[in-house]
């Protein structure tokens, strides 16, 4: 018979070291799932946002186009498309700047036909943009100073863009602080 007196007193974990285990891998399973939750939730906020603004036929994303080393003289005359861009400072009442990813503001000029209907956004709104890809002239910064849409000093720091969007629709879908704009300019 085995001499079992060296283990007197000692404690059997293989049960409690079971249930530890199960335990935790319930833990790590329960935690996938929330992950896998919130993967599929941003999925279907994508999704929704993709249904809402189709992409215009042959449309170019705004991303696409401020890619550092990307050449926006192959893209005039397109249709871009941005979605979720910060505004980063108002371009007189003719336009506004928004942040791109790279750093760098880029020009969001608003159309005769927003202009008239009143559409405004402010510094820290989103916004999400579809216009046309057009070359910056000097006549387009002197009509918009002409028409009193923007001042000196908006036509220096104009002079600097080499492109802009001439946005023939601007809607508002929240602001950089979190709170939601609700009653946004838009069409």
């Amino acid at each position: 018979m085995p001499d079992n007196a060296s283990r007197r007193g000692a404690v059997d974990m293989g049960m409690p070291l079971m249930i530890l285990a199960f335990l935790v891998i319930g833990g790590f399973m329960w935690w996938l799932k929330g992950q896998s939750d919130a993967e599929l939730a941003a999925r279907v906020v994508e999704e929704v946002v993709e249904e809402e603004a189709p992409m215009p036929e042959g449309g170019v994303e705004l991303g696409e186009l401020t890619a550092v080393g990307t050449d926006p003289s192959a893209f005039e005359g397109e249709t871009i498309r941005g979605v979720g861009y910060e505004v980063a400072s108002a371009f007189g009442t003719a336009g506004f700047w928004v942040t791109t990813a790279n750093g760098n503001p880029f020009l969001v000029a608003y159309s005769e036909e927003l202009r008239a209907s009143g559409t405004t956004v402010q510094q820290g709104d989103l916004v999400d943009v579809v216009g046309e890809l057009l070359a910056m002239e000097i006549s387009y910064l002197d009509e918009w100073l002409a028409e009193g849409t923007i001042n000196e000093n908006d036509k220096i720091i104009g002079e600097f863009a080499t492109h802009f969007v001439a946005a023939s629709d601007v809607t508002v879908t929240g602001s950089a602080g979190g709170a939601d704009a609700g009653d946004g300019a838009g069409d």
